[in-house]
C-alpha cells in the first residue's frame, strides 16, 4: 500500500517519536509495519524527498535523544503525521497525514461565540422556489427555510479515534478535518449560502474547511477516500452509509454507479456494483464482519422505508460523481448508541479495521 521511500522513513519518524511512549506490544507491530514497508518499495528514488525524509527523521532523533537524557518530556517532536494546524479563524482543525484517507467532522464543534448570529432561517423566493439564506433578507420563513441547527454529539471524538486507530491498523495517520463551531454558527456539510447565511467569520471557516479538505485530495496519487462522519438519530441501531443513493432507491435496486460518489471506484473493480455496495466485501460488510451492522450491507441491504440519511454537500463535492476525481467519498451517519461513551472507543476501532479492509481491497494500487 505504501510506494516510496518518503513513506518508510515517515514511518522510522513516527516510531521513534513514541518510542518512549509505547510497549512492547506496539514495537512488535512497528517493526512489522517497517518490513512491510521495505518489501513494498517499488518506484524510483526522489533524491530531494529522500534526503528531505532523512533529514526530518535525524532531527526527531536528536530530539529524542536529548530528552532520554535531560528527562525534558515536553519536547515536541517534528512529525508531519502527527501535527495540528488551526486555521486562521481559529475554528477550524486540520491534522496532516500520508494515508490516502480524509476524515471530516462538520457537526462536532461545541464553539458558540456571541459576535456571530444564530443560523435561523432564510427567506423564500417564490419566483426561483428556492431559499435566500441570509440575515438580511426580509421575512424570514421558519416553515420551508428554516435552517438545521442540530449538532451531531461525539462526531469530532470519534473522528480523532478512528485517526489514531488507523495509525494502529496501518502505522500512517490519515487526514482529518474538523469544524469546531457549532451548527447554530456555520453548516460545513452546507453550499456556502445556507452555511453561513453571508456572515464574514463562518464563510472563512467554511473556505478553510474545505480548503483542507481540497488540499489533502491533491496531494494523493492513487486512489483515496474522503469519509464524512455525523450521526443520525434514527431508532435503528446501525450506521447509515451514504453514497448518495436515496433509501428509496435501495429498496427497489433502481441505482447506477456513475450517479454516486463511489463512482471512481467502482469503475476499477471486476465486481458488480451491487457487490461492492452490499456485498460481503462492501465497506458495509466489513462494518457488519467487525461487529456493529450497517446500511448497506449484507445483513441491511436496504432500509425498507425506514430512516436513512443518503449524503449530502460534502459527499457530492468530495466524492467521484462528477466523473473526474479519483477521491471517493462515503457519508457515515452513527447511531447515539455508536456514539455513546461506553461504546465509541470499539467502535472507531470497528471503523478503522473496516476502512483498512476497504483500503486493501479497492484502494491500493
Amino acid at each position: 500500500m505504501f510506494h516510496t521511500v518518503f513513506d518508510f522513513v515517515e514511518l522510522l519518524s513516527s516510531g521513534l517519536t513514541l518510542w518512549t511512549k509505547m510497549g512492547f506490544g506496539f514495537w512488535k507491530k512497528w517493526l512489522t509495519q517497517c518490513w512491510n514497508y521495505v518489501k513494498a518499495l517499488r518506484t524510483t528514488l526522489n533524491i530531494i524527498v529522500l534526503i528531505k525524509a532523512i533529514i526530518k527523521m535525524l532531527t526527531t532523533g536528536i530530539l529524542l535523544c536529548l530528552s532520554i537524557f535531560t528527562g525534558f518530556t515536553t519536547i515536541s517532536f517534528p512529525n508531519a503525521m502527527n501535527l495540528k494546524v488551526t486555521s486562521n479563524s481559529g475554528y477550524i482543525d486540520y491534522y496532516e497525514g500520508t494515508l490516502n484517507i480524509i476524515l471530516a467532522a462538520p457537526h462536532g464543534g461545541d464553539d458558540k461565540p456571541s459576535s456571530i448570529p444564530d443560523r435561523d432561517a432564510g427567506c423564500y423566493d417564490p419566483i426561483n422556489n428556492k431559499c435566500i439564506w441570509s440575515h438580511d433578507c426580509g421575512s424570514k420563513d421558519f416553515d420551508r427555510c428554516k435552517a438545521t441547527t442540530v449538532n451531531d454529539f461525539a462526531t469530532k471524538d470519534l473522528a480523532l479515534r478512528v485517526r489514531e486507530q488507523l495509525f494502529v491498523e496501518t502505522g500512517a495517520y490519515p487526514h482529518v478535518v474538523i469544524n469546531n463551531l457549532h451548527r447554530l454558527k456555520l453548516d460545513a456539510n452546507r453550499d456556502k449560502s445556507e452555511a453561513t447565511f453571508g456572515e464574514e467569520i463562518p464563510e472563512q471557516a467554511w473556505e478553510e474547511f474545505h480548503g483542507y479538505i481540497d488540499s489533502a485530495k491533491t496531494s494523493f496519487h492513487n486512489r483515496a477516500i474522503f469519509i464524512d462522519i455525523h450521526g443520525h438519530p434514527h431508532k435503528n441501531n446501525w450506521a447509515e452509509l451514504g453514497y448518495l443513493i436515496s433509501g428509496s432507491q435501495l429498496d427497489s435496486g433502481n441505482f447506477y454507479a456513475e450517479r454516486t460518489s463511489i463512482r471512481h471506484v467502482a469503475s476499477q473493480v471486476c465486481i458488480s456494483f451491487n457487490e461492492l455496495l452490499r456485498g460481503p466485501s462492501s465497506f458495509g460488510g466489513f462494518i457488519q464482519n467487525n461487529g456493529f451492522d450497517a446500511i448497506p450491507s449484507p445483513r441491511h441491504p436496504a432500509p425498507n422505508g425506514r430512516g436513512y440519511f443518503s449524503g449530502g454537500y460534502n459527499t457530492r463535492r468530495h466524492g467521484s460523481m462528477d466523473g473526474t476525481s479519483r477521491v471517493d467519498a462515503i457519508q457515515i451517519e452513527s447511531s447515539n448508541e455508536q456514539r455513546s461513551e461506553g461504546v465509541r472507543p470499539a467502535y472507531a476501532r470497528a471503523l478503522a479495521k473496516s476502512l483498512k479492509s476497504f483500503l486493501d481491497e479497492y484502494h491500493s494500487e
